[in-house]
């Protein structure tokens, strides 16, 4: 590698320099790994695998998103799967009411997208 003595440059050369490096240093990353992409091609094929095969590997179990549970009923935004720990707006809450008065049922504008969760309230029966 070359070494440069900036003490050589004055300011407007060091701060036009400062402006075009991320250029090149973005151009250099992008030859790196297409020469990387390629070695990597070739050592899947030599396996007797396509790249894809190797990297985008499918049987990996996703974790799923788990759909809120309890909603609470004084702000439709706070919600709950009923995993984890109780947040606070649960434990401030349940002493009047028990848990499955938070219980969310999904309404069919929600399916859609539009809407929120519909909460039992208490003067409902479950």
């Amino acid at each position: 590698m070359k070494t440069i003595d900036l003490n050589e440059f004055s300011l407007e050369e060091l701060l036009s320099l400062h402006s075009e490096l991320p250029k090149y240093i973005n151009k250099a990353r992008k030859a790196e790994k297409s020469a990387l992409k390629l070695q990597m091609e070739a050592m899947a094929a030599e396996a007797g695998f396509s790249l894809d095969e190797v990297v985008n590997n499918k049987n990996k179990t996703q974790i799923g998103f788990v759909k809120a549970k309890y909603r609470n009923p004084n702000d439709f935004n706070q919600t709950w799967s009923g995993r984890g720990v109780k947040p606070k707006w649960v434990e401030d809450s349940r002493a009047p009411l028990p848990i499955k008065y938070f219980i969310c049922e999904l309404t069919s504008s929600q399916v859609l997208g539009t809407s929120q969760r519909e909460c039992l309230l208490p003067s409902q029966e479950m």
